[in-house]
């Protein structure tokens, strides 16, 4: 059987998703494409509209949360210099 693909958003984009969980560094990946490893930069991943077992709140660096449809992700970067 097939997964099921979810629709999340992130930063105002509406991604495909056919995973159960996701990562703080997936989140990052699709939220700023490119931006390089080597770039000094700190990124927080709040998000709201999850399923039971996370409904909203903030991903950690090294987390990782389960998904549910029509999920929305913001992600924040801010340089450090």
């Amino acid at each position: 059987m097939a997964k099921k693909k979810l629709q999340i958003i992130i930063n105002g984009q509406s991604i495909e998703w056919d995973n159960e969980k996701i990562s703080f560094e997936e989140v990052v990946k699709i939220a700023f494409p490119s931006v390089k490893d080597s770039e000094i930069v700190l990124y927080t991943v709040t998000y709201h509209d999850g399923p039971k077992q996370n409904p909203k709140g903030n991903i950690s660096s090294w987390g990782k949360i389960h998904t549910g449809d029509q999920m929305f992700f913001t992600c924040t970067s801010t340089s450090q210099s």
